[in-house]
């Protein structure tokens, strides 16, 4: 699910997808904290805790901002949090692992 969509048209993604049998769902985050964060609550709220929410930043964040946003977005129970920085920056993503307790996947310097 994308973050350039309404957060209305995400939330009608999101049930689409569950009701189609999806029991993990992947919200692309990282345009704006603040609408980031409210997605993600939002979109929990809608879809419960029995499906997985999984987020990717795709290497949208400073390790600051990424430690700041994901330990906003931890309450609502995510399965993991990928790319939150610079695929280059492996300091940063060592930090931002050693700081959240949500597991972070570095999909893109794979």
């Amino acid at each position: 699910m994308g973050s350039q969509g309404s957060l209305n048209q995400m939330v009608d993604e999101a049930k689409d997808l569950v009701k189609d049998g999806y029991k993990t769902l992947y919200i692309k985050v990282g345009i704006d904290s603040k609408q980031d964060i409210e997605a993600v609550r939002v979109i929990r709220e809608t879809v419960g805790d029995e499906i997985e929410i999984r987020v990717d930043a795709n290497q949208a964040w400073s390790p600051g901002a990424a430690v700041r946003i994901i330990r906003r977005i931890e309450a609502y129970d995510l399965e993991m949090v990928e790319q939150p920085v610079s695929m280059y920056d492996l300091d940063g993503m060592a930090e931002v692992r050693r700081r959240v307790s949500t597991p972070i996947l570095s999909h893109e310097s794979s």
